[in-house]
C-alpha cells in the first residue's frame, strides 16, 4: 500500500530527526526497523532538576518530539509476537508499583464519539502505525495481567491470534490502584471493543502499541452483546459465556463482590453486584450492596438509583429490614445530591426510624440554608477544622446572573443584579471536584498547556473529575460550559444541571454515562482549578498567604469559575472545606461586576502576571496598571525590599533592625510613582508589608523601652492599613473621638486589598490603644477588625473569636475583647 506522504518531503523530514534514507526505506519494508526509529524519536534527554527552565526546556522537547510523531506517515508494521507481549508483561507485573512516573497532558487528543454499532470491525494486523482509526473498532481480549507505568498496560490478542500491547490511560478510580485492583477490572479472558483505536510507536522504543487516552472509547463486551455473535478466537474458541465470566450464579457474583468490597476495591465490587443484577434483574439483595458501594464512591446518582429500584419493588414480598436500607440509602444519596426536597420526602418513609430521620434533619438545616443564605458559621467552621473535606452545608445562590462579557477568555462575567451591601453573601458554591495535597500521586503530570508541574492536589481533581463524568452524565454539560482555553471548543452557554429525572441512570459501572473529551478535561482543569486554602484558625506566626505553595488544595467550582479575575476585585471567596463562599468586597450597584482574585494581589507583579498568564489571560486591573507603569526597574527595587522585610521578620528588636525597617520603608515608598489613578485606588501591597514590619518593630521596642513607642506602632499600622486601599477617618492617638459610634475606617466605596495579614495589622493597633490605656479608642478599632472579618468571611463576633483566640491570647486581648462584645 502507499503512503499518503510526497517521498521526499519525508525524507527531509527523516533526515532533519537524524534518520538516513537507508534507514527510512528500511522501515517502511521491515517491521525490525520500527525499533530503531522509536528510540530516535525518544527523548533525546531526561532532565531530572524540576526549575522552571528545566521543565519548560523539557516540555519544548517533548512537543518537538511529539509534532515530528505526529507528522510521520501511518506504517505496516507486524504485530509484536505472543512470546514477546506475555515477556513484557509478565516482567512489569512482578516489578512493584511504586516510584514516581512522568507523564505529559494538554496535548491534542482524540476521543471517540461513534456508537460501537456505526464502527467496522478491523483486527491489529490491518492497523497502521502513526495513525487513529476512524470509523473502526478492535475486539480484543486480555491475555496478560495488568500492570502500571503511567497507564494501565496489558497485552491483548484479537480474534485472529495477533496480539500487542494495550496501555489505557485516565481509567476512573485506578489512579492509585494496585495489582489486584486492577487485575478485578482488566482481568485475563476480559473481551474489549475498543472504539476508533490509536496505534502508535511505543514509549519503550522496540515494538507498537495501542494507547487510549480517554477511557470511554474502551467498551467491556457481555457475552450476550450481539457483536460476539459468531466471533472466533483464533484458538478456534467460540466467545460464549464461559469464555468470558468466571461465575455463572447469582450467589457467586454476590459472594465475589463481597469480598472486593471488604478490601474496599468499590469499583470491582459494583462490577460483581451489576453481573449477578444481570443474571436476576429482581434481585434486590445485589441492588443494594451495589448501592452501598457507589456511595462509598460518591456515584450517589447511580446509588439512589438502585435503591430506588428497591422500593419500586415494594410488592414483591421483601423484608423490611431491606426496605429500610433502600430509604436509608437513597436519602443519604438524595442529601448529597443536594435533592434536599426529595431527601426529606425519602426519609419520612420511615418516621420512627432514628436514622432515617438524621437524613431528614440535615436535609432540613440545608434547604433552610439553600433558600435564606442563612449559616450555623460556628459549627460549618468547627467541621472544616475537623475534616478538610466533608463539612455540611448547602448551596446558595444570591442577587447574580451570568452574563456576556466581551474581551475575556470564557465571553462571561457575573454581575449582581440588585444593590448589594459590602458583605452580603452571593453565593455558596460546592466543588465539582477537589484533590489534596497528602494525596498519594506516584505520577507526576506535565502541563503543556500552561508549561509547568501539575501540582498533587490538582492531579488528583482530575482524577475526581474522570470519575465524575464517568458516573454522571449532566456533569459533562458543566464541563461544556466551562473555558478551557484556545485549543478547545469555546464554552456553551451556561443553564443550571438537568434534574435528577432527566438523567440517564448509568446501566453498568464499567459503561461511561458520557464520551470523555480528555483534551477539555485538560483545559477545563488548567484553567478552573482554585488553589484552596481551607478557612483556618490565626497563628501569631506571621504568614505568607500568597505563597501559591501554601495551598493544600485544589478545587474546581461552576459558578465561582464563571467570576472573572481582578488583582483588586469587587467581591471576596472564603472555603469551609469543598464549599467555597462569595462575599461582596465593598458595596456593589446593581448590574455591577463581581471579580474575584485567582492569586492573590500581594505577589509581586511579575509573580501575578506569571500566574495571569497560566490562567490565559493579562490582567488589566488599577494595580496592574500602576505597576506596569512603574517601570521593571523600579519593582525590581520593590522586590530586593521586600526580601531584606523577610529576612527581619521573625528577628528579635535591635537598633539594626530598627534602622533597616526605617529604611525599608523609606526605600519601598519611592518604588512607587503617585498618579492620579493611583490617588483614587490607593493599594500598594509592598508599602503595607513595610508599614506593617516597621509597627511590628516599633511595638516590640515599645516591650523593651517604654510604651511610648505604641503610638509610633499606631501611625505606622495605619499607614500600613491605608496602603491596603482603606479610608482612615480618625487618625488621632488621644482626645475626643469625633464619633461615638462610627468605625475608624471606610472600606464600603473603594478598591481595597483584603488579606489576614490587614486584619492582623488592625488587631496590631487594638493592642497598642489598649495598652495606651485609650479603651475607647481600642473598642472601636476592634469592631473595625471585626468588620472586616464580616465582610470577607462572617460569622459575627462567635467565628471572628474562635479564628483569632491564639491571636487575641497573644495580644493579652481576650478579656477585654470579650467584654467589648458582651
Amino acid at each position: 500500500m502507499s503512503h499518503p506522504f510526497d517521498s521526499t518531503m519525508l525524507a527531509e523530514m527523516m533526515s532533519s530527526m537524524g534518520i538516513s534514507p537507508q534507514m527510512l526505506e528500511k522501515t517502511l519494508s521491515n517491521p525490525n526497523a520500527m525499533a530503531k526509529l522509536a528510540s530516535r524519536l525518544k527523548d533525546p534527554t531526561s532532565p531530572s532538576s524540576q526549575s522552571a527552565e528545566d521543565i519548560m526546556a523539557e516540555i519544548k522537547i517533548f512537543k518537538e518530539k511529539t509534532a515530528k510523531e505526529n507528522a510521520l506517515p501511518p506504517m505496516k508494521v507486524e504485530p509484536t509476537p505472543r512470546e514477546e507481549i506475555l515477556r513484557i508483561f509478565h516482567r512489569r507485573h512482578g516489578e512493584e508499583a511504586g516510584g514516581l512516573r512522568k507523564t505529559f497532558m494538554g496535548m491534542k487528543q482524540s476521543y471517540s464519539r461513534q456508537p460501537l454499532n456505526d464502527l467496522k470491525q478491523i483486527n491489529i494486523a490491518q492497523m497502521w502505525v502513526c495513525k487513529r482509526h476512524e470509523g473502526s473498532f478492535l475486539l480484543c481480549r486480555v491475555i496478560t495481567q495488568p500492570s502500571r507505568t503511567v497507564a494501565i498496560g496489558f497485552g491483548i490478542e484479537d480474534t485472529e491470534g495477533n496480539t500487542a500491547q494495550l496501555f489505557v490511560y485516565n481509567f476512573p478510580t485506578l489512579s492509585y490502584a494496585t495489582f489486584a485492583d486492577m487485575d478485578a477490572i482488566f482481568s485475563i479472558g476480559a473481551v474489549l471493543a475498543i472504539r476508533e483505536p490509536t496505534y502508535k510507536l511505543s514509549a519503550f522504543g522496540s515494538d507498537p502499541m495501542l494507547r487510549v487516552d480517554s477511557p470511554s472509547d474502551i467498551v467491556f463486551v457481555d457475552y450476550d452483546n450481539s457483536i460476539l455473535h459468531g466471533q472466533k478466537w483464533g484458538s478456534s474458541a467460540t466467545i460464549n459465556r464461559q469464555t468470558l465470566a468466571p461465575h455463572t450464579s447469582v450467589e457467586t457474583w454476590r459472594a465475589s463482590g463481597v469480598t472486593h468490597f471488604r478490601a474496599k476495591r468499590w469499583l470491582a465490587a459494583a462490577v460483581c453486584f451489576s453481573n449477578g443484577v444481570k443474571l436476576d434483574p429482581s434481585g434486590f439483595i445485589l441492588r443494594l450492596n451495589r448501592s452501598e458501594a457507589y456511595l462509598r464512591m460518591a456515584w450517589y446518582k447511580s446509588a439512589f438509583q438502585d435503591a430506588e429500584m428497591v422500593l419500586h419493588a415494594v410488592g414483591s414480598n421483601i423484608e423490611d429490614s431491606y426496605l429500610r436500607k433502600a430509604v436509608f440509602r437513597a436519602a443519604k444519596a438524595l442529601y448529597h445530591l443536594g435533592e434536599y426536597n426529595k431527601a426529606i420526602e425519602m426519609a419520612n418513609r420511615r418516621p420512627q426510624d432514628e436514622e432515617c430521620q438524621t437524613w431528614f434533619t440535615k436535609a432540613s438545616d440545608r434547604l433552610h440554608e439553600q433558600l435564606s443564605g442563612e449559616y450555623d458559621w460556628d459549627s460549618i467552621f468547627q467541621q472544616s477544622q475537623a475534616s478538610s473535606e466533608q463539612v455540611e452545608m448547602a448551596e446558595f445562590t444570591g442577587p447574580i446572573q451570568v452574563r456576556d462579557v466581551n474581551g475575556v477568555g470564557g465571553g462571561r462575567g457575573m454581575f449582581v443584579t440588585r444593590d448589594v451591601k459590602a458583605g452580603e453573601l452571593l453565593m455558596v458554591s460546592k466543588a465539582i471536584a477537589i484533590g489534596n495535597e497528602n494525596q498519594e500521586q506516584p505520577t507526576i503530570f506535565v502541563n503543556c498547556i500552561t508549561n509547568g508541574i501539575l501540582p498533587t492536589r490538582a492531579a488528583a481533581l482530575r482524577s475526581q473529575l474522570i470519575e465524575r463524568l464517568w458516573e454522571d452524565s449532566r456533569m459533562n454539560l458543566i464541563i461544556q460550559a466551562l473555558y478551557a482555553g484556545s485549543h478547545c471548543s469555546p464554552p456553551t452557554p451556561y443553564s443550571p444541571s438537568p434534574s435528577l429525572e432527566n438523567s440517564k441512570p448509568l446501566e453498568h459501572p464499567l459503561q461511561p454515562s458520557t464520551d470523555i473529551d480528555i483534551m477539555r478535561v485538560d483545559g477545563v482543569c488548567s484553567f478552573n482549578c482554585f488553589g484552596l486554602r481551607h478557612l483556618n484558625s490565626i497563628d501569631p506566626a506571621p504568614q505568607n498567604e500568597s505563597d501559591p505553595e501554601s495551598y493544600r488544595a485544589s478545587g474546581m467550582f461552576s459558578l465561582p469559575s464563571l467570576c472573572n479575575h481582578s488583582c483588586l476585585p469587587s467581591a471576596h471567596w472564603t472555603c469551609f472545606g469543598d464549599f467555597m463562599c462569595v462575599r461582596a468586597g465593598r458595596n456593589l450597584q446593581k448590574d455591577e461586576e463581581i471579580t474575584i482574585q485567582y492569586f492573590s494581589g500581594h505577589q509581586s507583579f511579575e509573580k501575578r502576571q506569571k500566574a495571569s498568564s497560566n490562567w490565559g489571560f493579562a490582567c488589566q486591573c488599577v494595580l496592574c496598571e500602576m505597576d506596569r507603569k512603574d517601570g521593571a526597574k523600579l519593582r525590581k527595587d520593590r522586590e530586593d525590599a521586600m526580601f531584606q522585610i523577610q529576612q527581619d521578620i521573625n528577628g528579635a528588636y535591635d537598633a539594626g533592625v530598627m534602622r533597616r525597617a526605617l529604611k525599608l520603608v523609606d526605600n519601598i515608598r519611592r518604588t512607587y510613582k503617585d498618579r492620579e489613578k493611583q490617588q483614587r485606588c490607593n493599594v500598594k501591597p509592598a508599602l503595607f508589608n513595610a508599614h506593617h514590619h516597621l509597627a511590628v518593630v516599633y511595638a516590640r521596642r515599645a516591650q523593651i523601652e517604654g510604651v511610648h513607642f505604641c503610638k509610633s506602632s499606631i501611625e505606622e499600622g495605619m499607614k500600613a492599613i491605608e496602603a491596603m486601599g482603606f479610608i482612615i477617618i480618625d487618625k488621632r492617638l488621644s482626645g475626643k473621638i469625633k464619633s461615638k459610634s462610627s468605625l475608624p475606617i471606610v472600606v464600603m466605596q473603594c478598591p481595597t486589598l483584603m488579606s489576614p495579614e490587614s486584619l492582623t495589622a488592625v488587631l496590631q493597633i487594638v493592642q497598642n490603644f489598649y495598652v495606651l490605656g485609650e479603651l475607647r479608642r481600642a473598642e472601636l478599632w476592634l469592631k473595625a477588625a471585626l468588620y472586616l472579618e464580616d465582610i470577607c468571611v462572617g460569622g459575627g463576633w462567635q467565628l471572628f473569636q474562635m479564628r483569632h483566640r491564639v491571636l487575641l491570647e497573644e495580644m493579652g486581648l481576650t478579656d477585654f475583647a470579650l467584654r467589648i462584645v458582651s
